[in-house]
């Protein structure tokens, strides 16, 4: 075998790849043969760097258009198909002149009560929290008048399945509807709809009535947790945050030994639902219960990439899913493919900005990394549309949700995060959108698979949808 390889490499010419530096632990070995035709595919690279610059509908492209002209582009965003276009095309209302809105007002305001009549909450949550950031609250008034209207229809009825529908529109309500339909949505016989009206409270919420309203919650939490059945012990937990100061500390450790009964369980099923609970746990107590979790087999669930924790994608069955995200479009795969691959969808320019960050292990290995620390790029190819399809590389979960759950290798990591950075600043590569949720961790494993805490994970910088290269 090895024979054959070198006969390729000098048949073809090319130099001595160190293809460890690519490698992904835990996935299977990359073959010379395929890395160099991944890497000399100069006909497909040359089509992608011909193509004509896209200017896609982003933050960064409003605010680079004219104050003048800016209306026309947010116009066009507020009526394109892609849910995320129209999302900051609603954002950027704010930076322009009042008198350049009155049209634009009531184009968004439509959009927005158009969505009310939907069945997509969580579209319908994200365009409110828009509207309270751009909209003056009494711009708003016949929208929040409509919401308040389908809450009460929804609580003087009996069908659960419309209350949780309404009420996680609770916040976009004047607070003393607020309040009432929280001490309404307690009297329901349902721990998830116990559960959204507690959730409701926030923080800066205070006075006679809150405290009772916690007193309230706090006596629901204690008989919820005492319930055999795990699905209303798992939302007695994520109340916990609105109970009484004087009953959480309590309600905590109760939950803590809840916990820990899960955890010591030989079933997985079990074990998950103990994690699943840690989540919701004050930072010292959620990080001392990861510390247990990483003792158990559990722990490969803990480290799982977050795309697919809201999706129902199975490892059996081939599908194609659409993850919601600003930028890019991001295609989920299920079957074999599943935690493996990821399609994006970028345009032409940034991705020939990531994949010269991806190439050049020179770069990397001069700086002392034994690896590339970039999104893996495993194929690429223009599409109709005038976008790349690119099939990357799915790692495990990001570095904000891993240092949220423990200290683990956190000062060590955020040092990787930094001289990634520096690199690319050194060579004139914007990434776009820099954040701790978009550097990924890859943990170490064995030949079973089995992942090896006592080693520092890798950082990878990921998602390059708005990279761009500095003159």
């Amino acid at each position: 075998m090895k024979e054959n390889i070198q006969t390729l490499d000098r048949k073809i010419s090319l130099p001595t790849i160190p293809i460890n530096m690519y490698e992904i632990s835990g996935r299977n070995k990359i073959s010379t043969k395929s890395y160099h035709r991944y890497l000399h595919d100069s006909l497909e690279i040359k089509n992608i760097s011909l193509q004509p610059q896209i200017n896609r509908i982003n933050d960064d492209y409003i605010q680079s258009v004219p104050l003048d002209q800016r209306g026309e582009i947010i116009k066009k965003g507020l009526l394109d198909n892609d849910i995320e276009v129209r999302k900051v095309s609603l954002s950027n209302l704010h930076g322009l002149p009042q008198k350049n809105r009155d049209e634009l007002d009531q184009q968004a305001l439509a959009l927005i009560e158009n969505t009310l009549s939907t069945d997509d909450s969580k579209l319908q949550k994200d365009y409110l929290i828009i509207m309270s950031q751009v909209f003056l609250f009494e711009k708003t008034l016949h929208i929040r008048n409509q919401i308040i209207k389908s809450i009460e229809k929804s609580l003087s009825g009996k069908n659960i399945e419309d209350q949780k529908k309404t009420l996680p529109l609770i916040d976009f309500v004047p607070l003393d509807k607020k309040i009432i339909f929280i001490k309404e949505a307690l009297k329901v016989e349902n721990i998830e709809i116990q559960r959204i009206a507690a959730c409701a409270i926030n923080p800066w919420m205070n006075g006679d009535e809150i405290s009772q309203l916690k007193n309230k919650i706090s006596d629901l939490i204690q008989i919820a947790i005492s319930n055999p059945d795990p699905n209303v012990q798992k939302n007695a937990v994520m109340m916990i945050k609105s109970a009484s100061n004087e009953k959480r500390g309590e309600l905590e450790n109760q939950v803590v030994n809840l916990i820990e009964k899960y955890l010591s369980c030989d079933d997985l099923k079990d074990q998950q639902i103990g994690l699943d609970m840690t989540f919701f746990l004050r930072e010292e107590l959620r990080k001392k219960m990861t510390n247990l979790i990483l003792t158990k087999p559990i722990s490969q669930s803990l480290i799982e990439s977050p795309l697919y924790k809201s999706k129902n994608i199975s490892k059996d069955i081939f599908s194609r899913t659409k993850f919601e995200k600003t930028g890019s479009q991001l295609i989920l795969f299920g079957g074999s493919l599943k935690e493996k691959t990821v399609l994006r969808q970028i345009i032409p320019s940034a991705f020939l900005v990531w994949q010269k960050a991806f190439n050049n292990y020179q770069m990397w290995q001069e700086e002392g990394f034994d690896y590339v620390p970039i999104e893996p790029i495993h194929s690429f190819k223009l599409n109709k549309n005038g976008l790349v399809d690119v099939y990357s590389g799915v790692l495990d979960l990001n570095f904000y949700n891993w240092s949220q759950m423990t200290n683990l290798f956190t000062d060590e990591l955020f040092e990787d995060q930094e001289r990634i950075i520096k690199i690319l600043n050194q060579n004139k590569i914007e990434h776009g959108h820099l954040h701790v949720g978009n550097f990924c961790l890859r943990f170490f494993r064995n030949e079973s698979g089995e992942i090896d805490f006592t080693q520092k994970p890798r950082t990878y910088l990921i998602d390059f949808d708005q990279a761009t290269l500095n003159s």
